[in-house]
């Protein structure tokens, strides 16, 4: 079955701007005949917030049409578990009541808008590679052949809705400080890079906040409360006040503790690894797992490597804030390695109950 010619697959568009409602032709050319009962399979990724494919509203959202030039019909059916994941969303297209012959297409239509129907809302998040991957079944068998090439399509992000100003959490009396504007469009999607805008040194101790605005857009957003200092606390006393609060945090009845010395590089202080080995303690001590997570975040290998030894298991979290980070592992593991552990994860993981 590998040699035959299966077909190929055009989308009409390439292009499209997250959340939008769209009206996106797809069109099977088929190489090798389908036999009655033959079928065409496309798959989407489970992790995806598109409109969900229907056909019997035609003035309603997410309507679809389906034709053909074969002299047949067209079945379709949509499948919320119809592929191997993590493709599994699936829709079936079914010849039936005779065949496609070489050359003969379907064109199915995501969002058909001639009747009244908004379009196909797309997903509202951005991706470069949002695939329509096509399988076959020429011979009517259930045996599937994936397309050496699927159509793509990106997703990218709409125009700006709203601003947000992160600026240093601490920062001393008299000194400038940078803080980044980031626009978003109304999916929380960024729009382009944020700005970096220079602010000058705060003249009086205390809490305040920065307000910045965007000149292009006049979007202005106001920050994260700024701790203005006359003077850095020592560093003795910083780890003292830590280890002090992490351990009644521990005392909250949590599993699994993340990033706890991610507030050290927050605050534009190095990480202290003379913390990691009391921190393993606490974490024994109170029967709470460390969990390995990436998301704005650096993990230091020694701590991990201390956390096996200490006998303090280790959760994976994704913290995904993209549908498409979810069960994003392979960094995890490649941490695990770096920290010295080559066997099976499960053997450092908490156990599920």
């Amino acid at each position: 079955m590998s040699a035959i010619d299966i077909g190929s697959v055009d989308i009409s568009l390439t292009e499209v701007v997250a959340g939008s409602w769209v009206s996106l032709a797809y069109t099977y050319t088929a190489g090798h005949p389908v036999d009655d009962t033959g079928c065409v399979k496309i798959a989407f990724r489970f992790a995806g917030d598109f409109g969900v494919p229907q056909l019997d509203d035609p003035s309603g959202p997410n309507y679809c049409s389906v034709a053909t030039t074969g002299d047949c019909r067209i079945d379709v059916r949509w499948d919320l578990k119809g592929n191997t994941r993590p493709w599994g969303r699936a829709i079936y297209l079914k010849v039936m009541s005779g065949y496609l012959d070489r050359g003969d297409q379907i064109r199915f239509v995501f969002g058909d808008a001639s009747q009244g129907s908004p379009g196909w809302r797309v997903q509202s998040f951005c991706e470069d590679t949002f695939e329509f991957k096509t399988y076959v079944d020429p011979f009517a068998t259930f045996m599937f052949k994936e397309l050496p090439a699927s159509p793509e399509l990106r997703t990218v992000s709409g125009p700006p809705a709203r601003a947000l100003c992160i600026a240093p959490s601490t920062v001393l009396v008299g000194q400038s400080f940078t803080a980044h504007l980031k626009l978003e469009d109304r999916w929380g999607n960024p729009c382009g890079s944020p700005l970096a805008i220079e602010q000058p040194g705060l003249a009086v101790p205390g809490v305040t906040t920065a307000t910045l605005v965007d000149p292009a857009t006049g979007l202005s957003a106001e920050s994260n409360p700024i701790d203005v200092r006359t003077s850095q606390p020592e560093p003795e006393v910083v780890a003292a006040d830590f280890l002090a609060t992490m351990e009644r945090f521990l005392e909250s009845d949590i599993c699994s503790l993340a990033h706890p010395f991610r507030v050290f590089r927050r605050a534009g202080l190095p990480t202290p690894p003379h913390l990691f080995g009391p921190v393993v303690g606490l974490l024994r001590a109170a029967g709470v797992a460390a969990e390995i997570n990436f998301h704005t975040n650096d993990p230091d290998p020694e701590f991990i490597r201390l956390c096996i030894e200490g006998g303090v298991p280790l959760t994976f979290g994704s913290d995904a804030h993209n549908l498409y980070e979810i069960g994003e592992f392979f960094p995890h593991l490649q941490l695990l390695r770096e920290a010295g552990h080559n066997g099976d994860p499960s053997e450092v993981l908490l156990p599920l109950e």
